[in-house]
């Protein structure tokens, strides 16, 4: 914070408010009476908890669950109940983390017993240490994220947390997006300053993008793919798994949304980048469209499992329909490609789900937007437009707008001229073009299937 501010050249007196915006499901635990965690951050993509969320699925608790839930929507037709006929647990949720830690650390363990230990999110652990351990809170979207909350009562979801055996006097409290948690520690900067903004990555990105309108969509392309439409006021319950999100919440009203998540994206790129697939991502662009197709190769991003729609932590990465004649330059197409029919599977979900509320663009921002081979690419395949964010970091911005609504700096409808986007990627319009990317399309979904329960003897 210190190197930011010297780098600013901005005053520490001309700061009215600090935003945290944190990667989401990451977490940690810690002893409350002296501050130090039990453990190293447990990362969203941390799959240790595989067995634990695969028994449980598995199980003929949640499948008899699902049945139950769904004989009560077809005679009610509750929201809650249709998101019930497809409940489960997914590593990608702290929840699954949290559980294994609570069965696998010692540390964590030792400190439960004693009645000292603290669960929160990255949220969590930095707003403890800049208000120097006075402060443990979360806000909605973080939580919401979690597995452990329930956005259809906006309360803690107690089944889950039972079945898992997570004890609730571990837990932050929950409070707004947008209000006063607390104030910074003096001693960091020199004076005390009100932390008046939190939103988890996605959420505020969401926030960023001005994605205010029931229906509007943004995909944040950074480590994963992660694609969210903003459903108003209406928690919408999902058949594919797709999780019903609280986006924001302040001024006691909530906005949510329903989101898609991809595991890789850049994390596919860094990957290639390690074993010399490709040099850099701008790179990759020239590489990729240096060639008209990739002669029948397919790449699967399944290196930690696949999440929506297949909610697989046992699939594997595949490349497949090599040949004697295959190519490095297709190769490299291909593994771009699969990050732009991620996008279009993603869409697809989320349109078959919630069939009231339609897409018009894809607004789009993160690392990966600087592959404009990709961004071509997905616009082709959903045949829509694909906006780029002028702001890379929309995430920053969400938040940053969270904190300056608070501040009175600004108010939530002057935020549109905010946001200039930076470039536009039109759909092909031609006819065979798109027919052709639907086959291919089709073919990496069948590709898709090859990959599942890979892992599944290893993890059970």
């Amino acid at each position: 914070m210190k190197e930011s501010l010297k780098d600013s050249g901005i005053p520490v007196t001309s700061i009215k408010s600090i935003g945290i915006s944190n990667q989401r499901n990451t977490f940690v635990t810690w002893d409350k009476t002296n501050s130090k965690p039990a453990h190293n951050f447990i990362s969203w993509q941390d799959t240790r908890g595989a067995m634990i969320s695969t028994d449980l699925n598995n199980s003929y608790l949640l499948a008899g669950l699902r049945s139950l839930s769904a004989i009560a929507h077809k005679i009610t037709g509750g929201q809650r109940w249709a998101a019930g006929t497809s409940i489960g647990f997914s590593t990608v949720q702290a929840c699954v983390g949290l559980a294994w830690v609570l069965r696998n650390n010692e540390e964590s363990m030792r400190l439960h017993r004693e009645g000292k230990l603290l669960f929160g999110t990255i949220d969590s652990w930095l707003l403890w240490k800049m208000t120097e351990g006075t402060v443990h809170a979360t806000e909605y979207s973080n939580i919401s994220a979690t597995g452990l909350w329930d956005p259809f009562i906006m309360n803690w979801n107690t089944f889950g947390i039972k079945l898992l055996g997570i004890p609730t006097s571990i837990f932050p409290k929950v409070l707004e997006s947008s209000g006063e948690f607390g104030k910074l520690n003096p001693a960091v900067l020199g004076t005390s300053i009100p932390i008046a903004g939190i939103c988890a990555d996605n959420h505020a990105a969401l926030f960023g993008q001005c994605c205010f309108q029931p229906g509007d969509v943004k995909c944040s392309l950074g480590t994963g793919c992660f694609m969210a439409m903003n459903t108003g006021d209406n928690a919408y319950a999902s058949v594919h798994g797709l999780y019903p999100l609280v986006a924001w919440r302040f001024n006691a009203k909530t906005v949510y949304m329903v989101e898609g998540v991809g595991k890789n994206a850049g994390g596919i790129i860094e990957w290639a980048k390690s074993c010399g697939f490709i040099d850099s991502i701008e790179a990759a662009t020239e590489t990729a469209q240096s060639i008209s197709d990739t002669d029948g190769i397919y790449f699967v991003p399944g290196i930690s499992g696949l999440s929506h729609p297949y909610l697989d932590d046992t699939a594997t990465g595949l490349l497949l329909g090599l040949n004697r004649n295959s190519k490095k330059e297709q190769i490299v197409r291909a593994i771009l490609e699969s990050i732009s029919f991620t996008i279009k599977d993603l869409a697809s979900t989320i349109d078959l789900d919630i069939p009231d509320l339609k897409m018009k663009c894809v607004l789009v921002d993160g690392g990966v937007t600087h592959n404009e081979f990709i961004m071509q690419y997905a616009a082709d395949l959903l045949n829509m437009e694909i906006r780029v964010a002028s702001q890379k970091e929309m995430s920053s911005q969400g938040v940053a707008f969270l904190a300056g609504i608070w501040a009175g700096i600004w108010k939530q409808d002057e935020l549109y001229k905010l946001n200039p986007e930076s470039k536009i990627f039109s759909p092909n319009p031609d006819e065979n073009s798109r027919n052709k990317n639907s086959e291919r399309f089709s073919e990496w979904v069948r590709a898709v299937q090859r990959s599942l329960l890979w892992n599944h003897k290893s993890s059970s």
